[in-house]
């Protein structure tokens, strides 16, 4: 029945490396650096944000990308809630490996 249905899809988890498949590699839309400047100094701007970038005085909180690691979307395995996607299944070469914030990890693959 429809009032049992799971909530949304699975989205977060897959979006970075969903872009990078299919407008960097496999279409050449956008090149790398500009699908990291999708993720980080547009959204500062759109903000007001002194962050964005790497530069001195400015925060750096940053999420370490493994550009050449390949994985495979396992909906099971996902960190959310939600067990839908569209994109079980499939294989990604891309995927984010550690982010630090204040200097600190906060989460690194090996956790995983």
């Amino acid at each position: 029945e429809f009032d049992q249905a799971p909530f949304g899809i699975l989205g977060l988890e897959t979006e970075v490396a969903l872009f990078n498949k299919i407008l960097v590699q496999e279409t050449g839309a956008i090149d790398f650096a500009k699908l990291v400047e999708m993720y980080t100094i547009n959204p500062a701007k759109l903000f007001n944000l002194e962050s964005g970038t790497l530069q001195i005085g400015r925060p750096a909180d940053i999420t370490l990308f493994d550009p050449s690691r390949k994985w495979t979307c396992d909906k099971e395995k996902s960190y959310s809630l939600s067990r839908n996607t569209p994109f079980h299944g499939w294989e990604f070469t891309g995927i984010p490996v550690r982010t630090i914030v204040s200097g600190q990890t906060v989460w690194h693959a090996d956790q995983t």
